[in-house]
């Protein structure tokens, strides 16, 4: 965000402190916010404002223009997160005004949640129970078989799922614990706990993470550079993206007669936590899955089943679903 860098630099502060400053965004967020504030300054030169002074007439313009050009809520709020970045003292978007702009874009264009229903799980998982034994699949199989149960029985983002490392895991006959050392979307100063756990599941081993993952450990031992937990199956074997999860797992779901024009890889959060809050206490789906209070999941997440028909831990409640 070269805006606010340089505002940082008129200000007077060194390099490194400014350095620090800006970490203090996320990636992510500091690229949306770069759209935005491109879009910003573009506005300002068309018509020969000061991009970097405080106005706060010119700011509602702004956020009206991008609401005439069919931006919904998410978007402008975004844009206001943006100017109040680089207006931050006090904050742009503390402004009275600015606030009665947002809610009434929220009243005109409320989020629209992705999804209505939700894909019962027990499909999926009638589709990994055929595909056994481990020794008769490729390691493209393996592979996508490990990387959806993951998915499921903790519910996780794939940024999770692409952080877990053989360095930092604890295998055993019950579990497999996985401590991220990564930071992660859901961490926070005061929630920075990032361990995930794959419960096994003795009431079917085709369906048991733990003996899976176990096999697909020891079958890439041979050419793994890596110990990053996913690989790719193709030589030269590196460690793989988050997309590469993403798209592993939608494959699967098409595969087992998931509509994934509808259905993304994310959908495995939502389809795991609503299938099992009849059965597990909803701190332990919280804590499964990341979030921090059960309105982000309520919101979000919480879908009708298609098919459902009508308190264990969370890894066995998803299998038990099969």
């Amino acid at each position: 965000m070269p805006i606010i860098r340089q505002k940082y630099q008129k200000l007077g502060y060194s390099n490194k402190v400014i350095g620090v400053l800006m970490d203090g965004w996320r990636l992510k967020t500091k690229k949306q916010y770069q759209v935005y504030l491109k879009k910003w300054i573009h506005y300002c030169n068309k018509r020969k404002w000061e991009p970097d002074v405080y106005n706060i007439s010119n700011c509602v313009k702004f956020l009206m223009h991008l609401y005439k050009r069919k931006a919904g809520y998410s978007a402008i709020n975004t844009a206001r997160s943006a100017l109040s970045a680089l207006f931050d003292d006090p904050p742009v978007g503390e402004h009275p005004i600015i606030k009665r702009f947002i809610k009434g874009t929220f009243q005109t264009r409320p989020n629209k949640p992705r999804y209505v229903k939700i894909w019962d799980v027990s499909v999926v998982l009638r589709y990994l129970d055929k595909c056994a034994p481990a020794h008769e699949l490729t390691l493209q199989q393996l592979t996508m078989k490990v990387v959806t149960l993951c998915a499921l029985v903790t519910a996780q983002r794939c940024q999770t799922l692409h952080a877990m490392n053989l360095d930092y895991c604890d295998i055993r006959d019950t579990c497999a614990i996985f401590n991220i050392r990564q930071l992660l979307k859901h961490n926070t100063p005061k929630n920075n706990n990032n361990e995930v756990t794959l419960p096994s599941y003795p009431n079917n081993k085709r369906l048991c993470v733990v003996t899976y993952l176990k096999k697909y450990i020891k079958r890439t031992i041979p050419f793994r550079k890596t110990q990053q937990l996913f690989i790719s199956f193709q030589a030269p074997h590196h460690a793989v993206s988050k997309d590469t999860i993403s798209r592993w797992i939608k494959t699967t779901l098409q595969k087992a007669g998931i509509n994934t024009t509808i259905f993304k890889a994310h959908s495995t959060r939502a389809a795991a936590t609503s299938a099992v809050t009849r059965q597990v206490d909803m701190t332990k789906i919280l804590k499964a899955a990341g979030w921090t209070n059960c309105r982000t999941f309520a919101r979000y997440y919480n879908k009708k089943v298609e098919g459902a028909k009508e308190k264990t831990d969370f890894g066995r409640a998803i299998l038990g679903k099969n």
